[in-house]
């Protein structure tokens, strides 16, 4: 039962996950996903916005990227935080089902134990009548059988 609840749970995880990655712009890939296909148009590049001088182009480069990497830190750092409220989102699902599942699963394992106690009475039970049946069939081999008289009718 834990085991299913754990398959599911990952499952609705990664989705959620996959789609929290889709909204803000981030290409997320599953192992099941397939290939991309040779007619589709190739991804379009990422292009930082670089001011075109003929001095200070390396200041300008260097001050997009240090932007560029401020913004991906952020983004990465906000995502991180969605991740790990979903995760605890999902702990508290998962923790709700298991206690909920938790009385029937003893039921059912209780209701097992006493189906297999019914079981192994029945057997010996079935074991003991057998024995007799055999014993009897015995003693009556054994034994010679006398004939019944039978009665002469009165006139």
């Amino acid at each position: 039962m834990n085991k299913f609840i754990d398959q599911y749970m990952k499952k609705t995880f990664t989705l959620s996950i996959a789609a929290l990655l889709a909204t803000t712009g981030i290409a997320f890939a599953q192992e099941t996903t397939p290939a991309p296909s040779p007619t589709a148009p190739p991804p379009a590049a990422v292009t930082l916005p670089v001011e075109s001088s003929t001095s200070g182009v390396g200041q300008d480069v260097s001050a997009a990227n240090r932007e560029a990497e401020a913004k991906i830190k952020a983004l990465k750092e906000e995502l991180e935080a969605k991740i790990k409220a979903i995760r605890a989102e999902y702990e508290q699902k998962i923790n709700a089902i298991r206690a909920a599942a938790k009385p029937s699963i003893e039921k059912v394992k209780q209701l097992q134990k006493t189906q297999k106690k019914q079981e192994k009475q029945e057997r010996k039970t079935e074991k003991k009548q057998e024995k007799q049946e055999r014993k009897t069939e015995k003693k009556q081999r054994g034994t010679i059988p006398t004939p019944t008289p039978v009665p002469t009718p009165v006139q």
